[in-house]
């Protein structure tokens, strides 16, 4: 084995990452340590937050959404975590693993755990980690989120029922000591491993429940920051402090309370008087009615995210390369950019988003072209494309004679720019459309269920590299129901991953894009900017999306 210091650049968002290797140990309590030289912090320590949307489930393994995250994050504990350790930088430092080291080829990873115990008083162990890693991988648990293991040897196989679970590259050497080990070198895999399906689980615990794991406070055990207390479904939940928890002394804030909303207006009116501490929004009333609001500031963030389309090819009319082409090609992106958000969105080019890298450079800047505005560009008129589809089909060739269903969330964020793509298809292509509005599990649900035509979705990478987007779509990934496979593009995304040839990997990572964007399963729409609004007392809270640390920094100091 040697010492490995990977330094990362991570220009999302210009930020860079250093990851430590073994006898690095990174100080766990530099934003606390800061706030007692900066000044006296409140005495009472509490936390006012949102969520859009009730979360799906606490279950670490089992589930994907960004509401629960924003929970699990707070009361589980990653062998490392990625820390905004200060303005441009981003840091992969210790948590449950006081180190790690890499073998000489980069295939093993091996995480030296230090001593620390759930909440009720049982030590936590690599054979955690083990169980909670491979209970990601099995196909029964049905991760949304296991796709990100793909690294890991054997995972395809054991995740395709073709191995047993057992097989998995993750071990356990001792109470102590965790294996991981590769398929092949993937630098990028440090990055994964602070992520939701690598976080240690209590095998008792999830037996006991079963179904009900993760629907409601019972079960949930906490090794992290803060314990679940309370949860009211789609109103609020509470967390309070793990007192048992390893840092707990360094650990600030005693309670947090995350208000469930998904209505701006509701969100936006609890920000401006002082029922929450901080909000984000892109809508323009928002931003224009806070942005000099006393007591608080805004920091503009673009966002690793996409808004888009996803589209059930398994449909019969969207089973239709060419109808789902028109669709992508009559999108009016900028139209709505312009008269919904104010033109403070990003232009689309193609499906990974712009602030995403290869290496140090930007992913984008290294294909040498954009594979959404070639389809546009390629396209004279969108209408009479979606008619031949039609006819291919054996349909009647009028468009004004089908109806689109289009299932949203109720996010009320997200209204007006349904609304601009409704009469925007119907303008370009003639069709109706027709807008499902679900609550998010509802909707979520029906996409794993394959029973929907066009649904409105949203992904956030999980970590920096082409690969955190693309390989959404490979066979067996299961995470987007698009239903859409093709041998060619998932030939050109392995290779891509496993080759260090960084102007190979471009080449092959742009000709993959290019075969989705043709084949159109998915419709990018946004890659959205927002503000982010928060009170001047509010010190620690992470502004990059891919910070992992929760509330672990956080304290207030100035509250009234």
């Amino acid at each position: 084995m040697k010492k490995r210091t990977l330094l990362l650049a991570l220009l999302l968002c210009l930020f860079a990452f250093t990851a430590c290797g073994k006898g690095e140990e990174k100080s766990a309590n530099s934003n606390a340590a800061s706030a007692e030289a900066g000044g006296e912090i409140d005495k009472d320590q509490y936390y006012m937050g949102l969520i859009g949307a009730e979360p799906t489930t606490l279950d670490a393994q089992a589930g994907q959404d960004s509401y629960g995250r924003t929970i699990i994050e707070n009361v589980y504990e990653p062998l490392v975590q990625i820390h905004e350790t200060g303005e441009n930088k981003l840091e992969v430092e210790p948590a449950g693993a006081e180190s790690y080291d890499v073998s000489e080829d980069g295939t093993v990873y091996t995480f030296h755990l230090r001593d620390f115990n759930w909440e009720d008083g049982q030590p936590v162990t690599a054979g955690d980690y083990e169980y909670g890693i491979k209970r990601a991988a099995d196909p029964n648990t049905a991760a949304e989120a296991a796709f990100l293991l793909e690294p890991i040897k054997n995972f395809i196989q054991v995740n395709s029922g073709e191995m047993s679970v057992d097989e998995l590259g993750v071990k356990a050497i001792d109470d102590k000591t965790l294996e991981i080990t590769l398929e092949n070198p993937a630098e990028y895999f440090i990055k994964i491993v602070p992520y939701r399906v690598m976080y240690p689980q209590r095998k008792d615990m999830v037996e006991k429940y079963g179904d009900q794991f993760g629907s409601s406070v019972d079960g949930i055990i906490s090794c992290g920051p803060f314990k679940v207390t309370d949860w009211t479904h789609n109103a609020e939940l509470n967390l309070v402090k793990n007192d048992s928890y390893w840092n707990a002394d360094n650990i600030k804030i005693e309670k947090a309370n995350y208000r469930i909303s998904n209505d701006i207006n509701t969100t936006g009116n609890a920000f401006e008087v002082g029922e929450v501490d901080a909000m984000s929004t892109s809508i323009k009333e928002w931003t224009d009615r806070l942005d000099n609001k006393e007591g608080t500031h805004w920091v503009p963030f673009v966002r690793p995210t996409l808004d888009f389309m996803t589209i059930n090819t398994e449909d019969k009319l969207m089973s239709n390369q060419k109808i789902r082409q028109a669709i992508q090609v009559a999108l009016d992106r900028d139209g709505l950019n312009k008269q919904v958000y104010a033109g403070v969105n990003t232009d689309c080019t193609g499906w990974v988003p712009p602030t995403v890298n290869l290496g140090e450079k930007p992913y984008a800047d290294q294909i040498g072209f954009e594979p959404l505005t070639d389809l546009i560009k390629s396209v004279k008129d969108p209408k009479a494309l979606f008619v031949e589809g039609l006819k291919e089909l054996g349909m009647d060739p009028d468009p004004s004679k089908v109806t689109l269903e289009y299932k949203v969330s109720n996010t009320s964020d997200l209204k007006a720019a349904n609304e601009y793509i409704q009469a925007n298809l119907k303008e370009a292509l003639g069709v109706n459309v027709n807008i499902v509005t679900l609550e998010w599990p509802i909707l979520s649900s029906d996409m794993d269920k394959g029973n929907f035509q066009i649904a409105y979705s949203a992904w956030s990478t999980d970590y920096d590299d082409p690969y955190a987007m693309l390989s959404l779509f490979m066979k067996g990934a299961g995470v987007l129901t698009t239903n859409w496979t093709d041998p060619e593009f998932d030939k050109l995304v392995k290779e891509a991953s496993q080759t260090s040839d960084l102007e190979e990997s471009a080449k092959k990572y742009g000709e993959a894009e290019k075969i989705l964007i043709d084949a159109s399963p998915v419709i990018p729409i946004a890659n959205v900017t927002h503000h982010k609004f928060r009170y001047d007392y509010l010190k620690g809270l992470p502004v990059s999306e891919l910070d992992t640390t929760g509330l672990r920094y956080v304290y207030t100091e100035g509250r009234n």
